[in-house]
């Protein structure tokens, strides 16, 4: 007479198993991202930014723009001639050290770090 186990071997093997579980796994990933997609599908759409102050009551809240950011007096780029409402500027030099084998590194550190932003606002 045959034992449970080599019964159970005739009807499942161990790759069956595996590809078993991992669909479990697949299709318990698949409820949670079909439910975050229902949540994504449900976000309003407003006209402009004043008619977020509407949906106070829902706070916090995440809001998304879409546009082109222009501004009254925008700053002109240092590198570029090209026209800004947020400009930084990052300047980094370079120091040579010996490192614990004797070869010089690169240890790079920063000299100048500056962000300015001109009021902007958003253009369709």
């Amino acid at each position: 007479m045959s034992s449970f186990r080599e019964e159970l071997s005739n009807y499942l093997s161990i790759p069956g198993a595996c590809c078993l579980v991992a669909g479990g796994w697949l299709y318990l990933a698949g409820v949670h991202c079909n439910e975050a997609a229902r949540r994504v599908s449900q976000a309003y759409v407003l006209d402009s930014l004043s008619d977020a102050r509407k949906l106070e009551h829902m706070l916090p809240m995440l809001v998304a723009l879409r546009g082109r950011a222009e501004s009254k007096d925008p700053k002109k780029c240092e590198l570029s001639d090209r026209q800004a409402v947020i400009h930084e500027v990052q300047e980094e030099d370079i120091m040579l050290v010996k490192g614990p084998t004797g070869a010089p590194e690169r240890k790079p550190f920063d000299t100048r770090h500056e962000t300015t932003e001109r009021e902007w606002y958003v253009v369709r």
